[in-house]
């Protein structure tokens, strides 16, 4: 069996000269994958099937350092081998810290390859019969899984089929069958679109606090399937007394517990329990309706489907969509913006929603209408770009998770779909956006808050942090705690100042709290980033 290598770098070419500098199959290797950055591999090392990483430290999104730190969090097993500049000894020397098997100076010689190569392949095959068997137990439960999740997404299999029954054989010999899905998110609202790196080690540690979790529920097992509604689901089997209310009442403590330790928000949709197989698949349909709901119910919580409020006529939205039509008509943009809002927030206040089929309803109404309008301006004007559909317009609305994040989502639409009528004529919102992010720049050292700013500019606090996240795609404190960790950095590599100095130039009275939030932001603290730079770098020089 070949050793599966991994080859990270971002520079295509030197990927391609590391693959041509040796013969792999003489090796027993064989390159599986190719990456262009650390994130990129961490992905990929997720998924189990890699033996050996030889990768970079310099590179954008994650570097080399992060990407070993990171995937030794997911998977131990994975050996790394790091090329380095002589520049950048003083990184390799770090990443010693982490336990890399060999690192390599450029510019490579087929001979030290080859030798470390070797080095890493005999480490690997010491513990064969480990590494053989770890491997083993990876595909026989990636062929178990997907069996499962191919049946639960095939609307046209009605039965059990038999790779399922074969795979699954232990399992379905119980008496009683309940489906649970688990949906996270960001804590911080502004976060609606987490980096994948995050994603990856929080997916990780999430699998193996269900797995432990599992224990005080009875049997069950855990299945990461990463999908815009949802992200495991979760196969239990309760009692057929109070087996279900058991479950319900475990999993919202559950849930808060994960918030507090990994810093994410969980819902939890319940399906109905059965007694039949077969059946699996109506409980899983009712859990992704249950984790939906969140849209209404709220996040953070277990939602129960045998709870949710009976399905109602769809409502009729006219007559509050029709004064959204006349806004765009006569080209009041900001009016449009504001109207939107109001239309979710007033059909919640009036009880016109009542699932959340019902939100997703009216989002399609005012998409559509945005996008109505467009092209029927495009057709009038000849020099007018149509606008498109979204073509996974149905996986977004499903990924919502407050009414908040799909009214900036049409926001951005409106100003995407009617850029070139919009062209300046009332770009008020963008232009004092665009203020205050210089304001923002030139003085993060003061005691800079959305009240006072917003008093600053004449504007609403509320709209503009509204607009504001609009505009930039993150929130106005997210934005200044970046542009004050940049600055920071920024210092920490051009110049000798202590850190208590940088701290008060950056806007942070107290160290120790700069300390944290940079650690927070960076990953490590500023000591340390100091320390890990290379004797050039520290001093200034490119």
């Amino acid at each position: 069996m070949l050793l599966n290598v991994m080859i990270v770098d971002d520079e295509a070419p030197i990927r391609s000269g590391i693959k041509m500098k040796v013969d792999w199959e003489e090796l027993g290797m064989q390159v599986a994958a190719e990456a262009s950055d650390g994130a990129e591999a961490l992905e990929l090392i997720e998924r189990g099937d890699i033996d050996l990483v030889i990768t970079d430290i310099t590179m954008p999104v994650m570097d080399g350092l992060n990407l070993i730190r990171k995937a030794t969090e997911i998977n131990d097993n994975v050996k790394f081998i790091i090329i380095s500049g002589y520049s950048e000894f003083e990184y390799a020397r770090t990443a010693m810290k982490y336990g890399i098997s060999e690192y390599l100076l450029k510019p490579l010689k087929e001979a030290e390859m080859r030798a470390s190569l070797l080095a890493v392949k005999e480490e690997i095959l010491a513990s064969e019969p480990a590494w053989l068997k770890e491997r083993e137990k990876r595909e026989k439960l990636k062929i178990k899984e997907e069996s499962l999740l191919h049946w639960l997404s095939d609307k046209s299999s009605k039965h059990v089929p038999a790779d399922v029954v074969q795979e699954w054989k232990q399992e379905l010999e119980a008496n009683r069958f309940l489906i649970g899905v688990i949906k996270t998110e960001a804590l911080d609202s502004s976060a609606d679109d987490p980096e994948r790196i995050r994603n990856i080690v929080l997916y990780h540690e999430i699998e193996t606090a269900c797995s432990e979790h599992l224990d005080h529920l009875g049997d069950g097992y855990v299945i990461k399937n990463i999908r815009p509604d949802h992200e495991f689901i979760l196969l239990l089997h309760p009692d057929p007394a109070n087996g279900k209310d058991k479950i319900v009442r475990a999993l919202t403590p559950f849930a808060e517990k994960l918030e507090k330790r990994l810093g994410i928000r969980v819902t939890i949709g319940i399906g109905e329990a059965y007694d039949q197989a077969h059946a699996i698949k109506a409980s899983y349909r009712e859990a992704v309706y249950a984790v939906k709901e969140r849209l209404l119910l709220g996040t953070g919580k277990a939602i129960d489907y045998s709870r949710i409020p009976v399905k109602s006529d769809k409502p009729n939205f006219n007559a509050e969509t029709k004064l959204l039509t006349r806004f765009l008509k006569e080209k009041k943009w900001d009016k449009a913006k504001e109207h939107i809002d109001y239309l979710f927030t007033n059909v919640v206040r009036k009880k016109q929603i009542t699932n959340h089929t019902h939100v997703h309803e009216l989002f399609f109404e005012v998409y559509f209408m945005i996008k109505q309008f467009s092209q029927e301006e495009a057709a009038v004007h000849s020099d007018y770009a149509v606008a498109g559909s979204v073509a996974d317009i149905t996986d977004i609305v499903t990924g919502f998770s407050h009414m908040d994040q799909m009214v900036d989502w049409l926001y951005l639409y409106m100003e995407s779909a009617c850029q070139h009528l919009i062209g300046g004529q009332d770009a008020t919102g963008k232009e004092i956006v665009y203020r205050v992010q210089a304001y923002i720049k030139e003085f993060c050292s003061s005691d800079l808050t959305l009240n006072m700013v917003s008093e600053k500019y004449h504007i609403n606090p509320i709209y503009f942090s509204r607009i504001f996240k609009t505009y930039t795609g993150e929130s106005f404190n997210n934005y200044i705690t970046r542009i004050r960790m940049e600055e920071a950095k920024h210092l920490l590599e051009t110049t000798s100042l202590r850190q208590q100095e940088i701290s008060e130039i950056v806007g942070y009275e107290d160290p120790k709290y700069f300390s944290k939030v940079f650690k927070k932001f960076f990953g490590i603290s500023p000591s340390q980033y100091t320390e890990n730079r290379s004797p050039e770098m520290t001093s200034g020089k490119p």
